[in-house]
């Protein structure tokens, strides 16, 4: 894979753990390059708590928390908190933040297409 580090965003993760075709192998393809740690998959805080919401409306509270927790076990949640956007609102766009596609990301993230290009 070209990049270590990728931000799998929720529309990724939902099709994941609502097995979605036609695009769960290739999420599973995704993870597998994750466990063997070729890649680092991340997401955020936010991301997790609105699939909480939107897989306990749809499998139940519990079966929500189980692929939550299994999710997890994959994908490092990265913290976004006042003092990392206050940090980031006070620096110019610098080696720490890189503008890519009219985004800011961290040099080494890109953000995961939540579709594959067949």
């Amino acid at each position: 894979m070209a990049y270590k580090h990728l931000f799998v965003d929720s529309d990724v993760l939902l099709d994941l753990a609502l097995l979605r075709e036609p695009f769960y192998p290739y999420i599973q393809l995704l993870l597998h390059e994750g466990e063997k740690q070729n890649v680092k998959l991340s997401t955020s805080g936010l991301i997790i708590a609105n699939m909480n919401y939107i897989l306990s409306k749809q499998l139940g509270a519990v079966r929500a928390r189980e692929a939550l927790k299994a999710l997890r076990a994959l994908v490092n949640v990265l913290s976004l908190d006042g003092e990392i956007i206050d940090l980031a609102l006070t620096k110019a766009i610098s080696p720490i933040l890189k503008t890519r596609s009219n985004t800011i990301l961290p040099e080494e993230t890109i953000a995961m297409p939540s579709s594959p290009e067949i």
